[in-house]
């Protein structure tokens, strides 16, 4: 049996939608659309359409814990490890935490006036004078840091001009990237609340985002159906990924070898092997290839530099192997 939260729901028996994981497994609780998942190594959090909040065991698809405290939709979730604090928010116009320590919830912010559509929480700080700061971004495209004891409004970001729809920390750089409708993603300073830079190279709204490479790069996907790979700085496009014929509602990466995984409506394309250049595309190569057959090629690559066979002799001199002899 389903170990209930304090306050969640119980007897939940009739399933209307069915979360696949893969192949094996199916995690069955929820009787909405599944809007949003959180992977936390070995449990699957899973907000819902019928304003639940589900937690799941991966290793068997056990529903560990339901918290329905929410009154609409959830839009989105996020977790913060150092406290094991599950911050929701929903279309009741509510930011909520839910402590997975005790089970307890609580309201963090009501009084945004405004629908919540998604959240980032912050890791929260060593010294108890720091206000622990959560940001929530909005149906009008305002996003609010507020702190995420008291709930008090801390700082305003304004620029977008639609629903804010993905929050992504650049935490190193005390930084956020954030997603939005009106096709663009904006890079902000946490401390000023000033944008930094506007990506608008999408032609469609945009619907989630992940910072990669230490967060040099981002890759963001959209409803005009690719995936793009930009730089954070230049927003010089470094890769397009084309592939579905719709709009990219998520996405995911997974370990080395990297690859990425999109949803698109209620379809999936498991992108197991994208394309990416040969590393010695410098030198010539114009292979695009994915995965395990990139990692081949890029070992018998014609274009691989080598040594002139008088570097015994002193001579410093690489080039591609094709170049080699005229040199020699």
């Amino acid at each position: 049996m389903p170990v209930n939260i304090p306050g969640g729901m119980k007897g939940t028996s009739c399933i209307h939608k069915v979360l696949k994981v893969d192949a094996h497994e199916e995690f069955r609780g929820h009787r909405g659309y599944v809007s949003c998942i959180l992977s936390l190594t070995k449990l699957v959090i899973t907000g819902s359409f019928d304003g639940t909040v589900c937690i799941w065991r991966v290793e068997d698809g056990l529903l560990m814990g339901i918290s329905d405290h929410h009154q609409g939709p959830i839009h989105n979730l996020s977790f913060d490890m150092q406290s094991r604090s599950l911050f929701s928010v929903s279309s009741d116009k509510t930011l909520r935490c839910l402590d997975l320590n005790n089970g307890n919830s609580r309201v963090v912010c009501n009084n945004l006036g405004r629908e919540i559509m998604c959240c980032m929480a912050t890791p929260r700080p060593h010294y108890p004078n720091l206000p622990w700061a959560i940001y929530a971004g909005s149906e009008d495209g305002m996003i609010f840091g507020v702190d995420g004891d008291t709930g008090k409004k801390l700082i305003k970001f304004t620029g977008h001009t639609d629903i804010v729809q993905k929050l992504a920390l650049l935490g190193a750089a005390g930084q956020m990237l954030s997603g939005c409708r009106d096709n663009s993603v904006r890079r902000w300073c946490l401390r000023s609340g000033s944008c930094l830079f506007t990506y608008t190279s999408h032609t469609g709204p945009v619907f989630d985002l992940i910072p990669i490479r230490s967060g040099s790069e981002c890759l963001s996907a959209s409803k005009d159906g690719t995936v793009q790979r930009w730089d954070i700085v230049t927003g010089l496009v470094q890769q397009t990924y084309h592939g579905h014929n719709g709009a990219i509602f998520g996405m995911c990466i997974t370990p080395s070898p990297v690859d990425l995984t999109a949803s698109q409506g209620e379809h999936r394309r498991g992108c197991t092997e994208v394309p990416r250049p040969c590393q010695f595309a410098q030198f010539g190569c114009e292979e695009m290839l994915g995965g395990k057959d990139m990692v081949t090629h890029e070992s018998l690559c014609d274009f691989r530099p080598m040594r002139c066979p008088n570097s015994i002799l002193g001579c410093p001199h690489e080039a591609p192997a094709p170049n080699i002899p005229a040199h020699a």
